[in-house]
């Protein structure tokens, strides 16, 4: 399939993408790909975040939501996000 034939072209995908593309039936190839980058935007939100109640009132560090671009994570990327923040 297109993902097997070109897996370099995957580092390039848009954050919003990645989140639905994991979501949907791909080969088992490229999967474990997908979810890696989404686990490496997921590192860059967690790292960007404030780390203190004062920051979040003052909104230190948040304009790393507006530049990672993504509306929602889906089910595999929410998933992830809740076990590095040791939520679930």
């Amino acid at each position: 399939g297109l993902f097997v034939e070109t897996p370099n072209k995957l580092d390039h995908v848009e954050p919003q993408s990645l989140a639905f593309l994991t979501e949907v039936g791909l080969g088992a190839s490229a999967h474990p790909f997908l979810v890696a980058q989404l686990e490496c935007i997921i590192n860059r939100l967690l790292d960007g975040l404030p780390k203190t109640l004062s920051g979040w009132r003052l909104g230190t560090g948040l304009r790393i939501l507006r530049e990672v671009r993504i509306d929602h994570l889906g089910s595999v990327g929410t998933r992830l996000m809740l076990e590095k923040a040791k939520v679930a």
